[in-house]
């Protein structure tokens, strides 16, 4: 999995920020937030939820250097990953695969053993053919006071910054125990809560819960995951409208281009078709010259914009989702496309020379 899928149409999210004056210790932030999930958990139509320090697709994500037990780092190498906090239920709500190992429960607490989780590309790129399961890193570049903490699972890839961002590596640490690894936690948190059905149905009872659990902290943020895949895909999506657009006028604009010097070409040898018909040239014989020569024009450039197009397809990279830059079928597609418009364009106007009589042509002339 590369990115946030479908099914996650019965996922709402809300964003809350507990005062840091009303909560002044680790300790009180993340049991805030453990008693707000088991509330949350036990509302009708509720099946499982969870809470993340960001939330994928909807803000941005940075990377933290980290130190791998047993492992010197060379010159120029940068040992990090994208950090993100979450608690027990996120995986499972936001339905990111188990690859190998478990997720945080409720033993990963505050007094618990330092536990975290990696997804697939940080764990195949530094630890290439072998199991991350059981190794130990540090949430820092070259401290020696941080505790080491034990990686004890590997979860699927999701893009972050934007759906057509890169997947990179990420450490994941269960938020009621970065206080002691990290020295701080996050106070800000995303809740995702899935649901048997509509999920903007439980808004008011999730509202109250909050209120229950701390009346002072504010709910930010309503939204079902489906909308923020839809908001991470407007802007592309608008750029890639007008750039379809653009696309098919530049299309039409080489059409007509095409159509109007092969007519003009043609009526200029009008002589030339006449006195070929005259020395017993078929119909079919004057159009297949035409067409072969008007194709012959057309397939030339159709070549060199193909090879244009293989250079400069990487500048468009960043706009693409699934589909690489040097896609085959789009470079496929284009080229008969192009094709068929460069014949229907010379087709048409030699069809019209023919249609005149040699004679005519030749008085013409």
């Amino acid at each position: 999995m590369n990115t946030l899928r479908a099914d996650l149409r019965f996922v709402l999210s809300l964003r809350l920020s507990i005062p840091s004056a009303d909560y002044p210790e680790n300790a009180d932030i993340s049991g805030f937030y453990i008693g707000l999930l088991d509330r949350v958990r036990g509302l009708p139509g509720v099946r499982e939820a969870g809470a993340a320090r960001v939330l994928p697709l909807a803000q941005s994500i940075g990377d933290w250097s980290i130190t791998i037990e047993g492992r010197e780092e060379n010159p120029g190498e940068d040992f990090d990953g994208d950090w993100q906090f979450v608690t027990p239920g996120y995986f499972e709500t936001m339905r990111i695969p188990l690859q190998e190992g478990r997720f945080f429960d409720s033993r990963d607490r505050t007094d618990g053993r330092q536990v975290m989780i990696v997804n697939q590309a940080m764990a195949s790129l530094y630890w290439p053919g072998e199991s991350a399961i059981g190794k130990r890193i540090r949430f820092c570049g070259s401290c020696t006071t941080r505790p080491w903490v034990e990686i004890v699972g590997i979860v699927g890839d999701i893009r972050h910054n934007g759906i057509s961002g890169q997947i990179n590596s990420k450490w994941y640490a269960a938020h009621a125990q970065v206080g002691a690894s990290l020295g701080f936690t996050s106070s800000a948190m995303t809740l995702v809560i899935r649901t048997d059905g509509d999920p903007l149905s439980i808004v008011s009872a999730v509202r109250r819960e909050v209120r229950t659990q701390d009346a002072n902290v504010p709910v930010a943020a309503v939204q079902t995951i489906e909308d923020v895949l839809g908001a991470s895909v407007a802007e592309p999506r608008f750029t890639m409208t007008l750039l379809l657009v653009f696309g098919a006028v530049a299309l039409l604009l080489a059409a007509v281009g095409v159509y109007g010097v092969i007519s003009y070409t043609i009526s200029e040898r009008t002589h030339e078709w006449g006195l070929r018909r005259a020395l017993g040239a078929t119909a079919g014989d004057v159009v297949g010259m035409v067409v072969r020569q008007g194709m012959a024009v057309a397939g030339a450039g159709v070549i060199a914009g193909l090879v244009g197009a293989y250079w400069l397809t990487s500048l468009m990279s960043s706009l693409l989702y699934e589909t690489g830059a040097r896609d085959p079928v789009t470079f496929l597609a284009v080229p008969v496309i192009l094709a068929l418009v460069a014949l229907v364009a010379t087709l048409l106007p030699a069809r019209r020379a023919v249609a005149v009589e040699p004679s005519t042509a030749l008085r013409e002339g």
